[in-house]
């Protein structure tokens, strides 16, 4: 029975292993720069990923307009992240969550604002 318990308890910790290792490296910072019709808008992703949990901020700026939202609910599996960010407009606070694939390149997925349909978004790592 000892050596039951002693493999189950090896058996789980290599599997928490295994998952950590092939979790995709997200930590880092990610750039992305829009075109308007207002002007240009540049989106700062600052992810910090600890095992399957990631934190971070997102910076936009528009203009002189600076906004921060700290990242919610983060999560990366295998070559995905995901999470979310609340953005307040006026009296009401929008939910964008992220969906991302993480490349060599940076982040190539897309984001829903609410109940808007996901649009597609894609923003380079910063060496």
């Amino acid at each position: 029975m000892k050596k039951l318990a002693v493999f189950v308890g090896l058996a789980v910790l290599f599997a928490a292993f295994a998952v950590t290792a092939t979790a995709a490296e997200v930590s880092g910072t990610y750039k992305q720069k829009m075109e308007t019709q207002r002007g240009t808008s540049e989106l700062t992703i600052t992810l910090k990923q600890d095992g399957a949990t990631v934190t971070g901020t997102v910076v936009r700026q528009f203009g002189e307009k600076r906004t921060e939202q700290q990242v919610k609910e983060g999560k990366v599996s295998g070559d995905q992240v995901e999470f979310k960010v609340e953005t307040r407009m006026g009296e009401n606070t929008i939910i964008a969550t992220y969906k991302a694939k993480v490349t060599a390149e940076g982040l190539e997925g897309t984001v829903a604002m609410g109940e808007k349909p996901p649009r597609d978004f894609k923003a380079a790592r910063q060496k």
